[in-house]
């Protein structure tokens, strides 16, 4: 049997914001959003990828919560499904990050500091089902 567990929100960027924030329950509220259609689809062939010196511990539990969430082994490479880019010149704020997801894309979460990887992972784990998480 295949499961397949899919995120529902498809971008997190600076535009304006045309519902309530608390539709979607995240915590915190990221301060711009842009939802579109469609979802990221995670399934037995999901990688994370990592690039600009990310920290071997963030991504080791990256790659366990991700784990324990669809049950599939995660692998840890230069380029993914979802990605990570620490990048200390992106102009971003220390907390700050973007995420921004596709259908055919995959994720890209993108931050100045590995505070903002980690805040970036955590509202895209928010996103996935809560089933991921039984």
């Amino acid at each position: 049997m295949r499961i397949i567990t899919t995120i529902l929100l498809l971008a997190l960027s600076i535009s304006t914001i045309a519902f309530a924030n608390d539709d979607l329950g995240l915590i915190p509220l990221p301060q711009n959003m842009t939802i579109e259609e469609g979802g990221l689809v995670l399934d037995n062939t999901t990688s994370l990828g990592f690039s600009g010196g990310v920290a071997d511990d963030f991504k080791t539990m990256c790659a366990n919560l991700l784990r324990d969430a669809t049950g599939w082994s995660i692998p840890v490479q230069t380029t993914g499904t979802i990605n990570f880019i620490l990048d200390p010149q992106s102009g971003i704020a220390e907390e700050g990050y973007t995420l921004t997801t596709s259908v055919s894309g995959g994720a890209i979460i993108q931050a100045a500091t590995q505070k903002g990887l980690f805040y970036g992972f955590q509202t895209l784990r928010q996103l996935m089902p809560a089933e991921a998480f039984s």
